[in-house]
């Protein structure tokens, strides 16, 4: 029989030699770090952090992110203001002015037996829709320019030629600007009358609402003329950011190789 053994790093004493010598490696490993810690390391030798070590580092982090989004927000805005200089000043040019102003341009927008059908068959969206694109389709390099452009480098963002604010002694005059949310709400409105004119006179001509004659009425056409009133009153305002997402997407501009040389 064995005589017992002593560990001389935990102060165990082991009946086997075996059992010992199977203890007694792992118990000096973590008597040896006890003693002298080392550094925990990484798949690839390197040291990893303590927690307040990584605490320091996060929070160093932290405030050169913010610092860094408070100067691209700075930077954003200074691109965004040269890139509206810019494109103001080409389209002020002599070679860029249209022959009609903005006003007069969406005045003389006329809504047609289609577009009515498309407001009464869908809403009022798709019926002002259908006008706008009649009145800037077909767009080709020899028509006359529209008084209203957009560029892709400016989303969201419409240009409108339209008379400028003048002192009493000045001569009125016309300038390109960024369209005015009254500017947009008086162009949708107009149109949108438009649609209703023709609704009015199409009613008269297609929907007859029969008068009581022993107590008989046309539930039919009197259903239809509740719906469709419905539709051609709906919200301008409600409205105005679907229609204006779908008039950017026909109407937008390359602008491109302009800001870059003006950048340069």
């Amino acid at each position: 029989m064995s005589s017992a053994v002593y560990c001389k790093y935990c102060h165990q004493t082991w009946e086997s030699n075996i059992r010992y010598e199977k203890h007694i490696r792992m118990c000096e490993f973590f008597y040896q770090q006890r003693r002298n810690p080392q550094p925990e390391m990484d798949e690839r030798g390197a040291p990893i952090p303590t927690m307040r070590e990584l605490y320091k580092y996060i929070k160093t982090l932290s405030n050169r992110l913010e610092k860094t989004e408070k100067e691209l927000e700075k930077l954003k805005i200074a691109v965004n203001s040269r890139q509206k200089r810019a494109i103001l000043s080409w389209l002020n040019k002599p070679s860029q002015t249209p022959n009609e102003t903005f006003e007069d341009w969406f005045r003389n927008i006329k809504a047609t037996e289609t577009d009515m059908i498309k407001a009464l068959n869908s809403d009022l969206t798709e019926g002002i829709l259908s006008c706008l694109n009649s009145a800037i389709m077909p767009r080709t390099a020899d028509t006359l320019k529209l008084p209203i452009r957009c560029f892709k480098q400016k989303p969201n963002t419409f240009y409108v030629y339209s008379l400028k604010p003048s002192q009493a002694d000045e001569e009125v005059k016309a300038e390109w600007k960024i369209m005015s949310a009254d500017q947009c709400l008086k162009m949708l409105n107009n149109i949108s009358r438009d649609i209703r004119r023709k609704y009015n006179a199409w009613e008269r001509d297609q929907i007859r609402i029969r008068l009581p004659e022993e107590d008989e009425y046309d539930h039919v056409a009197m259903d239809k003329a509740v719906k469709y009133e419905k539709k051609l009153n709906a919200d301008i305002e409600k409205l105005v950011q679907n229609i204006k997402k779908v008039l950017f997407s026909k109407l937008e501009e390359d602008m491109q190789v302009i800001i870059e040389i003006d950048f340069d």
